[in-house]
């Protein structure tokens, strides 16, 4: 495998690092079941290589492209959690944005 050929895919291989040690931290603080720490560290691993630039817009200019990946590895997990409970809580059956609770 050639240094670039995970550039050819648009991957960059410090990003990974930096987004996958962000998730090892989620899933160390948080804890969760096997499965769910496998899935934790690759929404970690594959979000931070797409969006590590925003992270870095809003921690600051100066700060370093290895920062903003850690943090956006560490905070992906957690995005992503709570998009899928609020669409866990979506019914656009009943012509509602919420399920009912009272059931």
């Amino acid at each position: 495998m050639e240094p670039n050929s995970l550039e050819a895919f648009g991957l960059h291989g410090s990003v990974l690092l930096a987004g996958f040690a962000g998730g090892i931290c989620y899933v160390m603080t948080v804890k969760p079941p096997l499965w769910d720490s496998i899935r934790a560290l690759v929404v970690a691993t594959l979000t931070t290589n797409y969006a590590y630039e925003l992270g870095s817009k809003y921690l600051g200019a100066g700060t370093g492209i290895g920062l903003a990946a850690f943090s956006t590895g560490l905070a992906a997990p957690f995005v992503v959690r709570a998009i899928i409970y609020r669409a866990q809580q979506w019914s656009g059956a009943n012509g509602s944005n919420r399920k009912d609770d009272s059931k």
